[in-house]
């Protein structure tokens, strides 16, 4: 895939490629590119693509790659209260029914 920095070519405030089709504008979260944005063909058999932010550098990298390992980290750790959570209510659950079963058994 050649990729380049460029201004992509417009027509009446529409970004096209070669091949006619509009323009998608997406967004790198690749360790060499994260965050930087780019624009790309919607068309499968077209590969062709540019970015619309310059390159970042070194340290805008680390740190953007630390957050978002950080945002991961912290989605887990969300993922695994609310799992946790839901096995408590079912152990409440299951509790309620056994003393009422006890109290109304006599």
């Amino acid at each position: 895939m050649d990729i380049s920095w460029c201004t992509p070519a417009m027509h009446r405030g529409m970004f096209f490629y070669v091949c006619r089709e509009i323009r998608i504008q997406d967004t790198s979260w690749i360790d060499r590119n994260p965050g930087r944005r780019y624009m790309k063909c919607p068309n499968i058999v077209c590969d062709d693509s540019i970015w619309i932010d310059p390159p970042m550098c070194a340290r805008s990298k680390q740190i953007i790659l630390g957050l978002l390992r950080r945002i991961h980290k912290a989605e887990g750790e969300i993922e695994t209260s609310k799992l946790n959570e839901r096995k408590l209510w079912v152990v409440l659950a299951v509790c309620v029914v056994w003393i009422g079963m006890l109290l109304f058994k006599s």
